[in-house]
């Protein structure tokens, strides 16, 4: 698309477009991405900043786009990564060599992408504008692919097409924002407001709303965690934009290759839009762009600088250092969160309702922090890589209450709402760890989600299962594998009896406490309905929130049992008959 633009431009501007690395590629056409200029002298790593985004940050019919006036504002080169009709899976798929660039700058800037390049159950997209058919892997506009959905479909059909457009569309924001590793930047560059309503009348543009195509504040609240700052530019400043040619002086007309013929750009930001996006961006890049001044730190905390930049790499810094300023006040942080558990066993659910609930902008939950004695199960990327010293590993195993309360519920940015972290009832066990179950009775402002499964079965079978395969979750939705296990009855027999009585256990032992039982069968089967009474229970503002994990097993008792006829028969008289129900 630099390409492109460049041939069909060249009379108003010229891109300077220039191949990065012949080893990052391009993933429409699998030749190398090339880059809109001026191309930086150098790239020395942490000396520069990287703009990623679609036609809005390379800058179409702009001599200046905000990634080049940020450059001049900041005095650091800047690599601009915008790419027409680029989505986010553009940037996350396939592109490791692309990531290394992102990856050893400073701070990336990530502008919002447009929801239509993102695939569906009827369209494959490789993270651009274009699409090919399922059915019989034809090429096809986006735009002509949802014109052609509001002409032949129900309203039904496509609110359907397009929530799972949309839900793609997070899916893989999010998964771009966690492979970048530096400060984040998301850029909100419209002429509106996030907040649209579509409406599903024969009028593709009515569906889409202006650029981002497709998304909606929704969309973008659930990706306000994954970044360190959020930044909108709302702007129509100069549009329509007349073109003008620069060798003649004079008025032109620009035609390019997909159909477009303009004599004003009345659609891409208007070189008066990206000066305002500049200005909006230009103070929160400073906290970035700008060195450490000592001068501001305290002896001790100038020690403890020292000593962070002694660190591997620039990602494992900005994590320490985005703490630090937490603690510090230089972000503004708090505590007056709701704290909570998800207390229950393993095979009951628990990946599920933590996917959901971090899929919610304003709620960060744990893993199984306690599930090991050598290592913290803290099961968020950047936190299992950088927070695993043998320092802190130790403080969990010997003072796991102070543990908790200085790494787990510590200060976190003023968005978030809730926090909690994930423990069952055989964790922390050990004597010295203990006293965890302690504090969590004492702290009864603690809010305890009490997750139980009804078939008891189904959580032992579940179980020997994940043993026999090693796949404690499926986050592809990948076929699973029809096995057939024998399961003993007496092994039946004693884990039915000690579910039963540790769940009443743990219900007594917090009953002084805000708690809920929410069932698995429940949220499995109705994860909407029930997730909106969690998210009350938690006190924070209803979102609708999605699954980051599949059902694995998806086969009925007597298919996945070898000896279930003979075990439904001897527990047919006793109170776990209905467990055999199939």
């Amino acid at each position: 698309m630099a390409a492109g633009y460049a041939e069909t431009d060249w009379e108003v501007v010229d891109y300077q477009i220039y191949c990065l690395d012949p080893e990052v590629k391009d993933r429409q056409t699998n030749t190398a991405l090339l880059l809109r200029g001026p191309k930086p002298q150098s790239l020395e790593e942490g000396k520069y900043f990287v703009c990623i985004g679609a036609a809005q940050t390379f800058g179409r019919f702009c001599e200046l786009p905000y990634p080049t006036l940020l450059q001049e504002k900041l005095g650091i080169p800047v690599l601009n990564m915008g790419r027409g009709g680029a989505g986010p899976s553009f940037f996350s798929k396939d592109n490791d060599n692309l990531l290394k660039y992102i990856n050893s700058a400073r701070f990336a800037i990530i502008q919002i992408m447009s929801g239509r390049s993102e695939s569906n159950s009827l369209f494959n997209s490789r993270g651009l504008g274009t699409y090919t058919r399922v059915s019989d892997s034809t090429w096809i506009g986006c735009d002509d692919a949802f014109r052609e959905l509001l002409e032949e479909k129900d309203e039904n059909y496509v609110r359907k097409i397009v929530a799972e457009t949309r839900l793609n569309w997070v899916n893989n924001f999010k998964e771009l924002l966690e492979k970048i590793k530096i400060p984040k930047i998301l850029f909100w560059f419209s002429v509106r407001k996030p907040h649209y309503t579509e409406k599903y009348k024969k009028n593709v543009n009515a569906l889409f709303g202006e650029f981002p195509q497709l998304v909606n504040s929704d969309m973008i609240d659930q990706l306000r965690k994954y970044s360190d700052e959020y930044v909108e530019c709302i702007s129509s400043r100069g549009i329509p934009h007349l073109l003008i040619n620069r060798f003649t002086g004079r008025p032109t007309i620009i035609k390019d290759p997909w159909g477009g013929k303009w004599s004003k750009n009345w659609y891409y930001p208007s070189p008066e839009m990206h000066m305002d996006a500049a200005k909006a961006l230009e103070k929160v890049c400073k906290r970035y762009s700008s060195p450490v001044n000592q001068s501001q730190l305290s002896k001790p905390s100038f020690f403890y600088a020292k000593q962070l930049f002694k660190k591997k790499t620039i990602q494992e810094i900005h994590f320490h250092l985005k703490n630090l300023a937490l603690d510090w006040g230089v972000i503004n942080g708090h505590s007056n969160y709701s704290r909570f558990i998800i207390l229950g066993e393993a095979r009951s659910g628990s990946n599920f309702l933590r996917g959901l609930l971090n899929s919610h902008s304003k709620v960060i939950v744990f893993g199984e922090l306690f599930r090991s004695q050598d290592s913290i199960g803290w099961e968020f990327p950047e936190y299992d890589l950088f927070l695993q010293s043998k320092s802190l590993i130790s403080l969990a195993q010997t003072d796991p209450v102070r543990f908790l309360e200085k790494k787990v519920f510590r200060k976190f940015p003023r968005q978030i709402s809730a926090v909690g972290f994930k423990i069952f009832y055989y964790h922390a066990q050990d004597e010295s760890r203990k006293t965890v179950w302690t504090f969590l009775k004492n702290q009864e402002d603690i809010r305890i989600i009490h997750l139980k499964r009804n078939n008891t079965l189904r959580v032992l079978l579940s179980l020997k299962k994940a043993f026999i395969t090693n796949r404690w979750n499926d986050t592809s939705g990948t076929e699973e594998d029809n096995l057939a296990i024998p399961v003993d009855y007496e092994e039946c027999l004693k884990h039915f009896a000690w579910a039963q009585e540790v769940k009443a256990q743990y219900d007594d032992f917090f009953k002084g406490h805000h708690k809920i039982d929410v069932f698995y069968e429940n949220i499995a089967n109705n994860f909407e309905g029930k997730m909106k009474h969690i998210q009350e229970f938690l006190g924070v503002k209803y979102e609708v929130v999605r699954p980051s994990t599949y059902k694995q097993s998806r086969q009925p008792l007597s298919k996945s049992i070898s000896n279930y006829f003979e075990l439904k028969e001897k527990f047919k008289d006793t109170p776990w008959k209905e467990f055999f129900e199939d």
